[in-house]
């Protein structure tokens, strides 16, 4: 389960290193836009005191394709919040599926029962037999019969 996580994890999490390598593409390219434009801007205005005529359709382009590099801009500010919320929305499911199953678990590990197993006697395999020997002497003290070893160790 965790496996099936973190691989869904680190999928998004590349996902969202690509879309902030891609913001900041976007906002070096609305800086130059800026730039551009402005330039631009100051072309028009200067040929108005100039012999040499600009038309105004240039700066009209420029100030389209600045604004076209600030929606690329907000719009990968927005994927990149969406991101971020996907994988803490991930992280969440996956703690609550972690304590779900932890907790079933649990609950099954504590059910004990005892199972009484007869061993039959073709299951039983000897790998070394001997005989031993210790003698004993019985002594009867009274009415008491004990038990006394044969030699001391």
């Amino acid at each position: 389960m965790r496996d099936s996580y973190d691989s869904k994890l680190d999928r998004l999490v590349d996902r969202l290193k690509r879309e902030q390598r891609e913001l900041d593409e976007d906002e070096a390219e609305l800086g130059q836009r800026k730039m551009e434009e402005m330039g631009t801007h100051a072309e028009t205005l200067l040929s108005m005191f100039s012999k040499r005529r600009r038309s105004l359709s240039s700066s009209l382009s420029k100030r389209r394709m600045t604004e076209k590099a600030k929606a690329d801009v907000e719009e990968s500010i927005e994927a990149i919040k969406d991101l971020e919320k996907d994988i803490n929305d991930l992280k969440r499911e996956m703690e609550l599926e972690v304590e779900e199953v932890n907790e079933r678990w649990g609950e099954i590990a504590n059910q004990m029962e005892e199972i009484p197993i007869r061993p039959f006697k073709k299951d039983i395999l000897i790998d070394l037999f001997g005989v031993a020997w210790t003698p004993f002497h019985l002594v009867q003290l009274g009415k008491e019969l004990i038990e006394l070893p044969g030699f001391e160790i």
